[in-house]
């Protein structure tokens, strides 16, 4: 009777061992019941318009940041087409980061590279002026968008530069004009902050 109860009161005990390491492990796990989210209850129309608000406050940010980096003096058009005054021939989906306009502080570079097998001036079927940036002037228009003007001033070329921002946007007309020699080039594209010291402008 005495070798039973013996044997008892041990399994007793090795049952509280076991329970107190298991309680002892559950403390260490945490876990997070993620409950689903209730359905929407928008409508279509409704789900349009915030969509809509969503996309204006967006765009709105980036033309404060437009703004900003103009101001500055430190950004880059990217274009994704590019057009010619004289004879009004365009070039879409170009490849925007060899198509662009830059000016970081003083100095720039302004570059249309069309990649057509043509070698022209830069051996990419296209120019690229590298110049002084002078005289910069920026005013704000009456439709809300914002003018920025400046002269470039290089060893190839001199050329005058229009950037038109639209309102509550960062797409832009860049409109660069040669002082000679060449006809108007319009660039239709983004700006957008940049700032690259590692840059090399001749000059």
């Amino acid at each position: 009777m005495k070798k039973l109860l013996l044997t008892l009161l041990i399994m007793l005990f090795a049952m509280t061992a076991v329970q107190a390491q298991n309680a002892a492990q559950d403390d260490e796990v945490n876990l997070t019941v993620v409950t689903p989210a209730a359905p929407s209850k928008e409508t279509k129309a409704q789900r349009k318009a915030h969509e809509k608000e969503m996309r204006e406050k967006v765009d709105i940010l980036a033309h404060q940041k437009a703004i900003q980096a103009m101001e500055q003096g430190y950004f880059v058009v990217m274009a994704d087409r590019v057009s010619h005054g004289a004879t009004g021939y365009t070039v879409s989906g170009l490849s925007n980061n060899a198509n662009f306009l830059l000016r970081q502080g003083d100095g720039g570079i302004f570059q249309v590279a069309y990649m057509d097998g043509a070698m022209g001036q830069n051996g990419l079927g296209g120019f690229t002026l590298h110049g002084d940036v002078t005289s910069p002037k920026m005013k704000q228009n009456k439709d809300g968008g914002v003018t920025l003007s400046y002269s470039m001033v290089g060893r190839q070329m001199n050329a005058y530069v229009t950037i038109n921002l639209y309102k509550d946007s960062d797409r832009v007309v860049v409109t660069v004009s040669p002082t000679m020699g060449r006809s108007n080039i319009t660039l239709y594209g983004r700006l957008v902050p940049y700032r690259n010291n590692q840059i090399k402008i001749d000059k």
